[in-house]
């Protein structure tokens, strides 16, 4: 199953508009289906390989990550959420948000990440080049209003 995954992500991360265009209309959704039919050597060869893949596909992936109860699509996202890159984060914060909404900072605390995460948004939101972006900004807003009441589920 790994490989057909690969073979989808590849094929939508062409950056061009026909490999978006055919990222929406069906890749994803093979996408998530291939990922809910992965064995452990899956996730395995997923974990080995995914350091060396490009951010475009590391988006893809995450957009695809649709059961945070599964240990392992979990696992994907703390693993990409210290790691990312910029616009992966971005990313995965907003779709960790589109999911579970504040519960996610539940999540993200069970998971270890919560304050590492938070610091790093910070010191993005202070780059000029990064500062209006909406989801980095929610994410902070959520985690002030929030904080003291984070329960770890």
């Amino acid at each position: 199953m790994y490989n057909n995954l690969v073979l989808c992500l590849d094929s939508a991360s062409g950056g061009d508009e026909a490999s978006t265009n055919e990222w929406f209309d069906y890749l994803m959704d093979d996408s998530i289906e291939i990922i809910s039919k992965f064995t452990d050597d899956d996730w395995k060869q997923l974990f080995d390989e995914l350091p060396s893949k490009k951010p475009l596909w590391k988006q893809h992936l995450v957009e695809c990550m649709t059961d945070f109860n599964n240990d392992n699509q979990m696992k994907v996202f703390v693993e990409l959420l210290k790691d990312g890159d910029v616009e992966s984060l971005y990313v995965l914060i907003g779709r960790l948000f589109s999911f579970h909404g504040n519960e996610a900072l539940s999540m993200l605390e069970k998971a270890g990440i919560l304050n590492e995460l938070t610091e790093r948004v910070k010191i993005i939101v202070d780059t000029p080049e990064y500062s209006n972006m909406p989801n980095f900004k929610r994410y902070l807003e959520i985690v002030e209003k929030e904080g003291a009441n984070i329960k770890t589920i």
